[in-house]
């Protein structure tokens, strides 16, 4: 869980790489 927030509080930055890599490791 600590990753997904990690993750998310990137994608919230501006980052759609992350949001799709975040989506793959789901």
């Amino acid at each position: 869980m600590s990753k997904a927030s990690i993750l998310r509080v990137q994608s919230s930055d501006g980052t759609k790489r992350v949001d799709i890599n975040s989506q793959d490791t789901y």
